[in-house]
């Protein structure tokens, strides 16, 4: 009975808001997991947390806050998790982040976060008033309790556990009710987006050697999932080539996609390929997914600093990682292509889709 009724709050919340997700076919044995989840953090919290600094809603309309975002490492996550810091940008407040330390990058140089910090240290010589948490677990209570003890707190996500769901309008909601910004949830759900902030050098990361004459793809292979990983960029590429005359490849992506990109530079030799598969920075990457005409890639981090960054997309996805879960109606310029198996999208469908796209 416990069980059915955390699921049903936890599903209520997004049904009430229109929020999509995979509540309704969610798994039984994954529910009663989540569940104990859940019963550790609220135990943990009530031993460890403090009900008078425990507030709902944050009532000075100024002052200094810290958000800390440490529990993902996803680069898809944190940019998704953040978006909602926009509805922030015409507050009196000074905002700063703790997020994990692969994620630092992302809010370098940001008109609304004013300092960026990985580790927990080295915000503890500030003066805050109020903390924002991303949701109750051992590390964030645990941490709340040793390091800001006395400083009123706030948690986006509570003890929301499990579910996939879109993470950017969820905390748009979340971001809303605390501040108390009284936006309609329609217009939340309208206008809810990502963004990042790249300054003029990192705007510029076009390489060199290509021209505003040629078409120019990126391309983001390899992936640390390998059920969202395509398989068939080479033919991709090679019919793509047939089609346009003046086309530009520029291949993206970590040290995941070495073995994808070794694969296209040696089946592809005559082709204008232009690599930077591990061999730029998160934000060097970032400069040249924004300049790019096209990012095709699959769902993961940087489909959303493409999002972010306004980059037109064709974004290819994989149950039970719907597009619903990932895009806004804001993002118009996603296009999204669905398969049970990413090995099953014929490359010569997609290559007709990336040349209805550009």
């Amino acid at each position: 009975m416990l069980i059915d009724f955390f699921h049903k709050q936890n599903s209520k919340y997004l049904y009430d808001r229109k929020i999509p997700s995979n509540s309704s076919v969610f798994p039984p044995k994954k529910i009663f997991k989540y569940f104990l989840r859940s019963i550790r953090a609220r135990l943990l919290h009530f031993i460890f947390g403090n009900r008078e600094l425990h507030h709902q809603k944050i009532h000075i309309k100024s002052g200094s806050i810290l958000i800390l975002s440490q529990n993902n490492n996803s680069i898809g996550d944190s940019i998704m998790d953040l978006g909602c810091r926009s509805l922030l940008k015409s507050l009196q407040y000074d905002i700063d982040l703790i997020v994990h330390k692969n994620n630092t990058a992302l809010y370098q140089n940001d008109n609304i976060i004013r300092n960026t910090y990985s580790e927990i240290q080295q915000a503890t010589l500030n003066h805050y008033d109020y903390l924002i948490l991303d949701l109750f677990n051992t590390k964030t209570i645990l941490n709340r309790n040793k390091y800001f003890s006395r400083i009123p707190y706030i948690c986006l996500h509570n003890y929301f556990y499990g579910y996939e769901f879109n993470r950017i309008l969820y905390n748009y909601h979340r971001i809303n009710e605390i501040f108390q910004l009284d936006i309609d949830f329609n217009e939340i759900n309208q206008e809810a987006s990502t963004t990042l902030r790249l300054n003029k050098k990192e705007q510029n990361q076009r390489p060199t050697i290509c021209n505003l004459k040629t078409t120019e793809i990126a391309i983001a292979v390899g992936g640390a999932d390998p059920a969202r990983t395509y398989p068939h960029w080479v033919q991709v590429i090679k019919y793509l080539n047939i089609k346009l005359e003046k086309i530009k490849f520029i291949l993206v992506g970590s040290a995941n996609g070495e073995s994808d990109r070794d694969k296209i530079l040696t089946e592809c030799k005559s082709q204008h390929i232009h690599d930077f598969v591990n061999k730029a920075s998160l934000r060097q990457t970032a400069g040249i997914i924004g300049q790019a005409e096209l990012l095709v890639c699959c769902d993961g981090g940087l489909m959303h600093i493409a999002h972010a960054l306004n980059t037109p997309t064709i974004a290819l996805f994989t149950k039970p990682y719907l597009p619903e879960y990932r895009i806004t109606s804001s993002q118009k310029n996603i296009t999204s292509y669905l398969e049970a198996n990413l090995a099953d999208i014929q490359p010569q469908e997609l290559a007709n889709k990336i040349l209805k796209n550009i």
